[in-house]
């Protein structure tokens, strides 16, 4: 059936005689830069997250935090364009904001960065890697002042802006195809040229490196006089205002989390971590294909024809996905940080809250889901407050019988016993019962299931996908 997954709020669900999961509704979670410190562990509800901006997605970290009522709201703001500048200025702007925080900036040169992205090319794109020795000396880039133009047009409406840089649309002549054009941020006094280019240009290493149904397309970079813009695919729809809008059926959740898990599953066979997966960093194209954006956070976790683990360190992500071990100041493998990300969207998707503010025993939430489990049968009077629910069964119970098992292990506290991307994506019940659409290498839609796709635009307006070509498997 296509009937939409039940919206009610929480509240009315069988654990409303506990202390709620979270009051935090399902906004676009600030990085933990510019949230604040977590409330000290009590009975009172939690402080709710700001509500999605009024204007547009895209200024989500100069949103104000404001209180709201404990019931969840789960409303459509009346402008939600796609969370492409997420891509554009997100992790750029958490490194702008804290220069001298070494908790949430590792403690390394960019030199010692590039250099670890010029290995990591000089077995994935041999071009790139041409590219990244030709940049300590000169600009591989075109240096042209009407460059940008010539090949991609005039420059439309801007759809955010950000410490970061800002992007806007541009619609090449030739064939009306529209991109996102991102413009960098300019040069801080305090950098020097050499600096600058390599913090500039790593994000398009990265990104143009990775060919992959589900990721987005990073084009092309151009340079043109001071200013540096990157050129990337354009998707016009947003996985986030896709749950807001509470059309989604079941079976489409599934396909949407399972093209998500297949995103990932590439990224880390190629030995790349995102370090900041959520809801926010997913849009969607015209044919309810989810792709993934914004690489500023993405690591090296592993080189070609190693076994050794490259360990991250620094707190990136937003509060809410991010897992516990990345929240300390200390080293920790980054390939189990997106399994247990990804286990928090398919939370969000399904109850369309956060299970907590953030995964540390000051959240109370978190520390209700860590606790042991009360296994005591003493029975409850009937005149007394039924008891607190402890353990992930808290949680757990919450969501569909078939997902709690592998839900459970993706959200091991315990990195080294977590499950791999691999292990879930061959878990029986995702690689046989999960439907998911893809694209064939030619590029044709390949449907499976009977679900329909959900496109939410812009202006808030439900829209059916365009299937110009397809075919079922």
């Amino acid at each position: 059936s296509h009937s939409p997954v039940s919206h009610s709020p929480l509240s009315h669900s069988p654990l409303s005689h506990s202390p709620p999961l979270s009051h935090s509704p399902l906004s676009h979670s600030p990085p933990l830069s510019h949230s604040p410190p977590p409330l000290p562990p009590s009975h009172s509800p939690l402080s709710p997250s700001p509500p999605p901006d009024a204007a547009h997605a895209y200024s989500r970290s100069n949103r104000p935090a404001h209180p709201s009522g404990p019931q969840f709201k789960f409303a459509l703001p009346k402008k939600h364009s796609h969370g492409l500048l997420a891509l554009a200025h997100h992790h750029q702007k958490q490194k702008d904001d804290q220069p001298s925080d070494p908790a949430r900036s590792p403690a390394r040169s960019p030199s010692a960065s590039f250099v670890n992205l010029t290995r990591f090319f000089k077995h994935h794109n041999p071009s790139a890697q041409k590219q990244s020795k030709l940049s300590q000396n000169t600009m591989p880039f075109a240096d042209d002042h009407a460059g940008l133009f010539r090949k991609y047009g005039k420059f439309g409406k801007v759809i955010g802006s950000g410490a970061g840089g800002s992007v806007r649309l541009m619609k090449r002549p030739s064939d009306s195809k529209t991109f996102a054009v991102k413009e960098f941020r300019h040069k801080a006094p305090f950098e020097s040229d050499r600096e600058y280019t390599k913090k500039v240009t790593a994000e398009f290493c990265i990104g143009s490196t990775l060919h992959h149904p589900n990721i987005i397309e990073t084009l092309d970079i151009i340079k043109e006089h001071t200013h540096f813009y990157q050129v990337m695919e354009y998707c016009p729809y947003d996985l986030f205002a896709c749950v807001m809008s509470c059309r989604m059926s079941r079976e489409e959740i599934y396909c949407a989390w399972k093209q998500i898990l297949n995103a990932v599953c590439y990224l880390h066979s190629m030995g790349l971590a995102h370090r900041d997966l959520k809801l926010d960093n997913c849009v969607i194209d015209q044919n309810g294909i989810v792709k993934i954006i914004d690489f500023g956070s993405a690591t090296v976790f592993k080189y070609p024809f190693e076994h050794d683990i490259v360990q991250a360190v620094g707190i990136v992500g937003s509060d809410p996905y991010l897992a516990p071990e990345a929240c300390s100041n200390l080293k920790y493998n980054p390939a189990p940080v997106d399994v247990w990300s990804c286990a928090i969207i398919f939370c969000c998707m399904i109850l369309r809250r956060f299970p907590w503010k953030i995964p540390r025993l000051s959240d109370y939430s978190f520390k209700l889901f860590v606790s042991p489990t009360d296994t005591q049968d003493t029975p409850v009077p009937i005149s007394s407050v039924p008891p607190v629910i402890k353990g992930p069964d808290r949680l757990l119970r919450l969501l569909p019988r078939e997902s709690r098992l592998i839900i459970s292990q993706m959200l091991d506290t315990d990195p080294l016993s977590r499950v791999t991307i691999s292990q879930v994506w061959n878990y029986p019940w995702i690689d046989q019962d999960l439907a998911m659409c893809t694209l064939d290498p030619a590029g044709l839609l390949i449907t499976s299931g009977s679900h329909k796709h959900t496109l939410i635009a812009a202006d808030g307006l439900e829209k059916q996908p365009i299937h110009s070509s397809k075919r079922k498997s």
